[in-house]
């Protein structure tokens, strides 16, 4: 389905299900991040990416990575254990301490079972518990009780997990699963 079919308009979501449109989202190539999933028309937007990151002097994909705590990789093949990938980079760049930003966070290689690469995944972390607490949303003025319906109020008070979000959304047995800290899902 094109991106305009999506526009304002959510019943293609609704029609089918949160399930199955985790499963068709997740399982196409489009939902894949990495290098070489760009299609053509857009490249213009890497290429616009990997110049404004030159322009501003960000730190390297492995200066990123000691920031949030990672070890630095030490050669090609720690960013990706695919050998084209790696061979790609070893043709770009000197070393492996000259990966730009931008091409690492799409050069890195995928985990199991992940939505996206570790360094993407902590950074996305740490962005979204950082900004939790300074969201307008919490504010008191928003965030009371006579802003939701009864059902919403009770809803967001039972929920402390994604799980919980999935549970609410998704039929028992339904392929889709969770794994938390306390149990599996």
């Amino acid at each position: 389905m094109p991106m305009s079919g999506w526009l304002r308009d959510n019943s293609p979501l609704t029609a089918v299900g949160l399930r199955e449109a985790f499963v068709a989202t997740s399982s196409q190539s489009a939902a894949a991040i990495g290098l070489g999933n760009t299609r053509t028309f857009i490249m213009y937007t890497d290429a616009a990416s990997i110049a404004q990151g030159r322009a501003a002097r960000l730190p390297s994909y492995n200066d990123y990575r000691a920031f949030v705590g990672f070890p630095r990789a030490r050669r090609f093949e720690d960013i990706s254990g695919d050998s084209t990938v790696a061979e790609n980079l070893k043709k770009v760049y000197n070393t492996v301490d000259d990966v730009e930003y931008y091409v690492g966070l799409f050069a890195e290689e995928s985990r199991p079972k992940a939505a996206v690469p570790a360094l993407v995944g902590r950074m996305v972390g740490i962005d979204a518990f950082s900004q939790a607490l300074t969201n307008p949303l919490l504010s008191h003025r928003v965030f009371r009780r006579e802003t939701f319906h009864a059902v919403g109020w009770d809803s967001i008070h039972r929920t402390s997990r994604l799980a919980d979000v999935l549970e609410r959304n998704v039929k028992p047995g339904s392929g889709i699963a969770t794994v938390t800290m306390d149990r599996h899902v």
